[in-house]
């Protein structure tokens, strides 16, 4: 594992990773053949259109030739056909058992145009069983299913509400901020590979704590995110709130409510999920100077909602419950003469429920904060975290973060 760990790092600080895209078209026109891929789904489709048939094949006759396309749609296997001399366009899905059909009335594009319409929405239950079937079978779905996905970074940032170190006044270092209210932010990079794709993460988490004396603590939080895999492009936005209860001088709990939006032109899709969890962080004795270790256990449930962006309506009606454990390391250091807390953590996330292409998967890091001794550094963190699954093995990569709390 140490060997691919620092592969991993070299691809994603010194080259671009060659990775596969996320639609793929293996066209058929009467006898000649054509592979193309994709980054967004629309373009896919344009393939079908007749200038573009045209264009790429030079004996194809407008309405009459037989057309046969077997797509890989992030994943799911598909099928688009228009026999001889028909502009009834066929459309399969084996693994759903789904097939439909869209007639042009003589006129090819207006079959493809209905058809797109379908994938967006009108299509209603059959594109909400697509949808949900995606999550199952889609290493880069951008809703749920994989440590990228809209549902696999609110469980992230909900383990986080209920563990980061700045925030707990029973760590090893106190918290020289009990009743200081604080605003963070900062920027996060991830870099993973997904079923032989690369897929980029960049963050933006913002959140603002209302602090008491006696360490109970009221988090605002706001994350955007921007995620790119193979070229195709979604946006995640959320908002939530964590309440942070000492229940003793070594416990404390932290139940969170968080709402989660998600969109994306290119993929066709888009989706709302809502959560409630709740986190429980115990700080043993320090085992040494310096030293002691924490337990988090967290539990959630997560709920999808109906959705409608744009022109795309979905409701996949997604259902899991989430149980995220870890251990904790704290410990104090001198770094270029400068006091500074090193965390070192490894987490095990599970989800229940509905299933998802990654249902199991494991994180080990650390992050670096400055000890707070007045000026910019107060604390300026850095963290690393390596992630990978034991129930999809082709995923896997890191994860940088830098957040600033004033």
């Amino acid at each position: 594992m140490k060997n691919k760990l620092l592969t991993l790092i070299l691809l994603t600080f010194l080259s671009p990773v060659m990775a596969d895209p996320v639609f793929t078209l293996s066209m058929q026109v009467d006898q000649m053949s054509k592979l193309y891929g994709f980054a967004n789904a629309e373009d896919m489709f344009d393939r079908f259109d007749g200038i573009s048939l045209s264009n790429e094949f030079p004996d194809y006759m407008r309405e009459i030739s037989e057309i046969k396309g077997q797509i890989d749609y992030r994943g799911m296997p598909m099928i688009m056909s228009y026999a001889h001399n028909s502009a009834i366009l066929v459309f399969d899905v084996p693994s759903l058992g789904i097939h439909q059909t869209f007639d042009g009335n003589g006129n090819r594009d207006v079959a493809n145009d209905l058809f797109v319409e379908f994938l967006k929405g009108e299509g209603g239950d059959i594109i909400n069983r697509i949808n949900k079937h995606l999550a199952q079978l889609s290493p880069v779905d951008p809703f749920a299913g994989n440590p990228t996905s809209l549902m696999g970074s609110m469980v992230g940032t909900t383990f986080d509400d209920g563990t980061q170190i700045v925030r707990n006044p029973i760590n090893v270092s106190p918290s020289s901020n009990a009743g200081e209210n604080l605003l963070a932010t900062g920027i996060q990079f991830g870099s993973m590979t997904q079923g032989g794709t690369n897929v980029d993460v960049w963050s933006i988490p913002i959140q603002y704590t209302w602090a008491e004396e006696d360490g109970h603590n009221l988090t605002f939080k706001m994350p955007i995110s921007m995620i790119d895999a193979a070229g195709s492009k979604s946006y995640k936005f959320g908002l939530g709130l964590a309440y942070q209860m000492p229940m003793s001088k070594r416990w404390l709990l932290t139940p969170s409510f968080e709402y989660g939006l998600m969109g994306s032109e290119d993929l066709l899709s888009a989706g709302q999920i809502i959560s409630v969890s709740v986190t429980s962080l115990y700080t043993f004795d320090p085992v040494g100077d310096g030293i002691s270790i924490s337990v988090g256990n967290m539990l959630g449930a997560y709920k999808t909602l109906p959705t409608t962006i744009g022109d795309i309506d979905v409701d996949p009606d997604i259902s899991s419950q989430v149980m995220k454990n870890g251990l904790i390391i704290d410990t104090k250091n001198t770094l270029f003469d400068m006091k500074v807390n090193v965390q070192y953590f490894v987490s095990d996330t599970r989800f229940f429920g509905d299933n998802l292409y990654a249902e199991h998967y494991n994180e080990v890091g650390f992050s670096v904060t400055p000890v707070k001794k007045g000026g910019i550094y107060d604390y300026l963190g850095i963290s690393f975290t390596y992630l990978f699954s034991s129930s999809a093995d082709d995923i896997d990569g890191v994860k940088l973060g830098l957040v600033y709390t004033f």
